[in-house]
């Protein structure tokens, strides 16, 4: 199997590609809706993606570490990335893309600390587009039609040896850098990780790649029921695209 990364040492390699999202918030509507070209196609995928397509995805990621299959761990976080990338999550496509980099480098245990953050912040995305939906009135008559499930953090299977840690901002235990959302802060803790020691690890880790000009930019729009534009034989990956049917919108 070809390995995919984007620069550096390994640029003969097939590049990760990517969606170049604002990532200071949780959701990159502005950007997304750019891909999509329409709302109302913009808010099925978004809905989709709450409650089936990252539930079930991190479910078949947490199976994946439980068994140490780290091929099969990229293979769902490819998949993750790919409908992240027309959801506006920039922050979850980040994730993904720092997974699938160290699947290149054969960096299996950079690939497992990477899940803790993807854990946080597959929740922040949760409670930050509920939240989202819930006070966008000017344009709930476009999504009022698809159903949105509540979500619940401990319905979330994360891999064995994994917690959900929740703070909140102002008690004792205050510390920046962290997910928030309404004044919860919330961190995925491995057996025998304190909250500071993670906090100490996030406050490390990269939140959007280097150099994405470098980077194979994906940013095509939607093109109805395909998706966008298949790529060349040779060329980079094509991204999973979710089904949807390309409708008109309303004024």
């Amino acid at each position: 199997e070809s390995l995919n990364y984007s620069h550096g040492s390994l640029s003969a390699f097939r590049p990760i590609r990517v969606t170049n999202f604002d990532t200071n918030q949780p959701l990159d509507y502005i950007t997304a809706l750019d891909i999509t070209r329409n709302k109302k196609v913009f808010y099925q995928i978004l809905i989709k993606f709450l409650n089936q397509q990252l539930e079930e995805g991190m479910k078949n990621i947490s199976d994946a570490l439980d068994s140490a299959n780290f091929k099969k761990y990229k293979e769902h976080v490819h998949t993750i990335k790919g409908s992240s990338g027309y959801t506006g999550a920039g922050r979850i496509h980040f994730d993904c893309y720092f997974i699938q980099e160290s699947w290149a480098k054969k960096e299996y245990e950079e690939m497992r600390s990477r899940y803790n953050r993807l854990v946080e912040d597959v929740i922040e995305f949760y409670h930050f587009v509920l939240d989202y939906l819930a006070s966008n009135e000017s344009d709930r008559h476009y999504y009022s039609e698809f159903p949105v499930t509540p979500f619940d953090p401990n319905r979330l299977t994360i891999a064995n040896g994994y917690t959900i840690y929740s703070l909140k901002v102002h008690n004792e235990h205050k510390m920046p850098l962290l997910p928030t959302c309404e004044g919860i802060q919330f961190l995925c803790l491995i057996a025998g990780q304190t909250a500071e020691e993670r906090v100490q690890q996030r406050s490390s880790e990269e939140v959007r790649p280097d150099h994405l000009e470098d980077l194979d930019l994906y940013s095509k729009p939607i093109q109805g029921n395909q998706g966008s534009s298949k790529l060349k034989k040779g060329d980079a990956e094509a991204e999973d695209k979710p089904e949807v049917k390309e409708t008109e919108e309303k004024p």
